[in-house]
């Protein structure tokens, strides 16, 4: 087969999102957190998101394989949406 991802998610929006307004605002409603952060990211009006494209690129290839909490750690240390 051709498809050969280069990684894979093992988590959702409501473990990895790291914009605490969102967090925030919707710690209680995960089908509401889901959404907002999905629409930020439509928009691209998430720091974090946005950022993610930038950090991407500049990643080496070599990449160690990270848990939901390293993933998360990793992305607040960089500003980077781990999702």
């Amino acid at each position: 087969t051709r498809y050969k991802p280069k990684h894979a998610v093992l988590g959702s929006r409501e473990q990895f999102c790291v914009n605490e307004k969102v967090t925030r605002k919707y710690a209680n409603n995960n089908t509401m957190l889901n959404h907002a952060c999905n629409q930020l990211a439509k928009k691209r009006s998430c720091m974090w998101r946005n950022n993610l494209d930038h950090f991407a690129q500049n990643a080496g290839a070599d990449q160690p394989v990270l848990d939901i909490e390293e993933l998360n750690v990793m992305g607040r240390k960089h500003k980077v949406c781990p999702f």
